[in-house]
């Protein structure tokens, strides 16, 4: 993206893809740490299952959040 002759679309394109690569980034780190953390500190349920949709959730809030 910026080997080129920048033009207003290259423009406001860069800084929007390095933000929302960032956020999708974080988030999905983040949302991973949330799985790990729910399974191991839960002593009173031998099976926790989280569900893809709800990790899905934390990074779309968090990505919305930020737009």
């Amino acid at each position: 993206m910026g080997l080129d002759i920048p033009t207003p679309f290259a423009c406001i394109a860069r800084p929007l893809a390095l933000n929302v690569g960032f956020i999708l980034v974080v988030g999905n780190i983040v949302a991973k740490n949330f799985r790990v953390y729910r399974i191991f500190h839960n002593i009173y349920v031998t099976k926790r299952v989280i569900k893809d949709a709800q990790l899905l959730k934390i990074v779309g809030t968090v990505l919305l959040g930020n737009m």
